[in-house]
């Protein structure tokens, strides 16, 4: 799959999470152990696989139990199976992406930075990642790299939801600082 389909399908936006897409592999069919099973199918917002059916990358089914977990209120579970998605697949960037995300929910703020500082070093385009990093720098007091961290998800581009927020953000945090200036300087 190119980088620019990856990247067409990536974000899909439920309950506040930005859920990026596992990158599938592209070798060789999936053993059955790493298919959704029929007893699973009570997780209907989660893609199940049949025989004919795509083939999943090794940490996918975990990533998606994940995912499944978080949108029901689930952020331990999803957190469990985020970390274990990571262990076979540490190089995928939306694992660490989605795994920053419900730790930020869960307010482990220190890990949740540290989730997506590597989701950015892995993918440093990805919009949704410095924002987030903006986000909660911001709620922190940490004012300053938040500025840097919206102006990356400014200049990263694209017409995401999350530019439009940076932007609004932005403009909000350094008024705020500049109302502050004087002040700090007393």
């Amino acid at each position: 799959m190119a980088e620019s389909d990856r990247l067409a399908a990536l974000v899909v936006v439920v309950i506040g999470l930005t859920i990026g897409p596992p990158l599938a592999s592209s070798s060789g069919a999936t053993p059955p152990e790493q298919r959704l099973s029929h007893r699973q199918s009570d997780l209907s917002a989660v893609r199940t696989v049949t025989d004919t059916g795509p083939r999943l990358s090794p940490g996918e089914p975990l990533f998606n139990e994940g995912i499944w977990r978080a949108r029901h209120g689930d952020l331990v579970g999803a957190t469990t199976a985020l970390q274990a998605a990571l262990a076979l697949e540490p190089a995928n960037p939306f694992f660490h992406y989605n795994l920053g995300v419900v730790l930020g929910m869960r307010r482990q703020i220190t890990a949740a930075l540290t989730a997506l500082r590597k989701t950015v070093e892995l993918h440093p385009g990805y919009t949704p990642a410095h924002f987030r990093i903006g986000l909660l720098l911001e709620s922190t007091g940490q004012y300053e790299e938040a500025v840097r961290a919206y102006q990356l998800a400014i200049a990263s581009g694209g017409t995401t939801w999350e530019v439009a927020v940076a932007q609004r953000f932005l403009g909000r945090l350094r008024q705020s600082l500049s109302a502050l200036a004087p002040s700090l300087d007393h």
